[in-house]
């Protein structure tokens, strides 16, 4: 019954009962935290939707975090591989700008 949560509706078989259950429970609820705050209680309410969509939001930054770390990676690795292999074309290139011809 979360007015703002897109995933709150009534059902439509048999409408009028589940409106006024659903109601029912809101201000019953209401009242019940009023109760817990008046004993020195803190109320804290989490909806089902929040705790979907911080969900939603914690997989979307891991997402990020590997698609970066994946990036990352892969450049390091390409970094690497170049210095393991620039030796070999200095080597390469040294030979011909000195005239010695490749051996096969």
């Amino acid at each position: 019954m979360n007015e703002n949560c897109r995933y709150a509706s009534i059902p439509k078989n048999n409408h009028d009962f589940w409106k006024s259950k659903l109601e029912g429970n809101v201000q019953r609820d209401k009242q019940d935290y009023i109760k817990l705050e008046n004993m020195g209680i803190n109320v804290i309410v989490v909806l089902g939707c929040e705790i979907k969509q911080m969900m939603k939001d914690k997989m979307i930054e891991q997402e990020k975090a590997d698609n970066l770390a994946n990036y990352i990676f892969f450049y390091a690795k390409i970094r690497i591989m170049a210095r393991l292999f620039s030796p070999i074309v200095i080597f390469h290139s040294q030979i011909l700008q000195n005239g010695y011809e490749k051996s096969s």
